[in-house]
C-alpha cells in the first residue's frame, strides 16, 4: 500500500511535523536564537 502524503515524524521526540534532521532536541543549533 502506498500513501501520497505521509507527514514527517520524529522518532526521537515523537512529534509530528519534523524528522530527525530538523529536530531541535538533537540539533540545538537549529533552534532560533533569541535577541
Amino acid at each position: 500500500m502506498r500513501y501520497d502524503h505521509v507527514p514527517k515524524y520524529c522518532k526521537n521526540c515523537k512529534i509530528q511535523g519534523h524528522d530527525e534532521e530538523q529536530c531541535y532536541v538533537l540539533h540545538m543549533d537549529l533552534y532560533p536564537k533569541e535577541n
